[in-house]
């Protein structure tokens, strides 16, 4: 054998032990668990420590509401407690009608503000603007300034007179309840070791609208609240932006695994989708309630949620 056939002979070998390492890593890497034999150290972690779960999510017209009824039971203390975030238009009233099973698509939907609610908020009726329920949710009013909130729906763009007028962005028709429920999700969560990397595919949200999304915390461990507990799930910004088919991508990690109840005090209980219907954000708090009169059910609505920790009810 002469020096340039030694010199191929060693090159084939060195890529064929190149191969069969990366075949074997690739199979780790994987949890591939097919392997007759005992586990690996690698693999034994691998499996024990990551825990992938996808959790489809529910178009709701309310906190664990789909059309007036519950889909989840939170479990003690709470049950099945749930109330609406939107209701239907009402033009012969100050009241909105409310969902329920029977309610046809083509309904108009608008703002609502649930006593329910308001007793879980400690507020009052006072503490509620009559002029900004029963309004439809495309005529909710928008800051133009810093000095006056518009009382009338900004037109669309197609619809705005002068290049430079105030508007909101395309499409700016009336919101029905058959658009309203073809929202639907995709949650993927992945937890290595004591945090998480999670996914929130949307589909079908409203075209070009903002969006922000909650982790509802239930009660903790140690007994020092009574009260469940939102945050900015990963933190804020918190908020998305849908494209003109009303899709978008969410990603956030967290530094506990929902799956691991060791790795935090409270449990997630669900991931919630919120639509900002006066296009605005307020950064680690869902709405300025007491301070503008500003509810749930008046500038910021659930769309979406994802059951986490919580048991979902016979359908």
């Amino acid at each position: 054998m002469n020096h340039y056939e030694l010199k191929r002979v060693t090159q084939i070998a060195a890529l064929s032990a190149l191969a069969l390492l990366s075949t074997k890593s690739l199979a780790v890497g994987v949890g591939d668990n097919t392997t007759q034999g005992e586990e690996s150290p690698e693999r034994d972690h691998y499996r024990h420590h990551r825990i992938e779960r996808v959790i489809h999510g529910v178009a709701v017209t309310g906190q664990n509401d789909v059309r007036g009824k519950p889909f989840f039971s939170w479990g003690d203390p709470y049950g099945v407690f749930h109330f609406p975030t939107v209701g239907i238009f009402n033009p012969g009233g100050p009241q909105p009608f409310p969902i329920d099973a029977s309610t046809p698509d083509s309904a108009l939907l608008s703002t609502i503000v649930d006593p329910t609610f308001l007793i879980v908020a400690g507020a009052t009726e006072a503490d509620i603007d009559p002029s900004w329920v029963n309004v439809p949710l495309r005529e909710i009013p928008v800051n133009t300034d810093f000095a006056l909130v518009v009382k009338k729906p900004l037109p669309g763009t197609l619809e705005a007179e002068l290049p430079i007028q105030q508007s909101q962005a395309e499409p700016a028709g009336p919101i029905t309840l058959g658009q309203w429920m073809q929202a639907n999700g995709t949650a993927r969560i992945v937890c290595e070791g004591d945090g998480a990397r999670v996914t929130l595919d949307m589909k079908q949200l409203l075209p070009d609208r903002m969006y922000d999304v909650w982790a509802t915390l239930g009660l903790p461990r140690d007994g020092s609240s009574d009260k469940f507990f939102p945050i900015p799930l990963g933190g804020t910004p918190n908020v998305f932006i849908t494209d003109k088919h009303g899709d978008a991508l969410f990603k956030r990690w967290i530094k506990f695994c929902p799956f691991k109840p060791e790795t935090t005090n409270r449990k997630l209980l669900t991931i919630n989708v919120q639509y900002h219907g006066n296009h605005q954000n307020y950064g680690a708090i869902t709405e300025p309630g007491f301070i503008h009169g500003l509810w749930l059910g008046v500038i910021t609505f659930n769309h979406v949620q994802f059951p986490i920790n919580v048991d979902v009810l016979p359908q």
